[in-house]
């Protein structure tokens, strides 16, 4: 697979176009290798871009999440990296995750279920 489909097939993937199976399907490949090699490909964007690596996969797959990290940085007058970082989604807090999938982590860090109750749409996991 040349550099390009591999990029729009894992971007497929990432914003939720596409399945693992429906692209086994397509391509002829079982969709355990897909998993694996977009698990790698995330590795090693990772350890090269670090933080980075987050808000790519935010900016590209993960609009509402995106919007609201957006305005949450704006609000604080923070860096995105920073407002990462204050909501918890840092690289040491990734890594210490058992099954390792910076899509899920992400959603998971910015939009936390509530104890209680619903949380307000629109709104980011941490205030303040």
């Amino acid at each position: 697979m040349s550099q390009n489909i591999a990029d729009k097939v894992y971007w497929q993937y990432r914003r939720g176009e596409k399945t693992l199976r429906q692209l086994g399907q397509m391509y002829k490949i079982h969709p355990g290798i897909f998993s694996r090699q977009f698990r790698q490909r995330d590795e090693v964007r990772l350890k090269i871009h670090g933080l980075k690596w987050f808000l790519e996969i935010l900016r590209n797959a993960m609009p509402n999440e995106w919007k609201l990290l957006l305005d949450y940085a704006a609000k604080n007058n923070l860096s995105l990296v920073e407002a990462l970082e204050k909501l918890g989604c840092t690289l040491s807090a990734y890594n210490q995750e058992k099954r390792r999938d910076p899509a899920k982590f992400l959603r998971k860090k910015l939009n936390p279920k509530p104890a209680t109750g619903k949380r307000p749409a629109g709104t980011i996991g941490i205030s303040g």
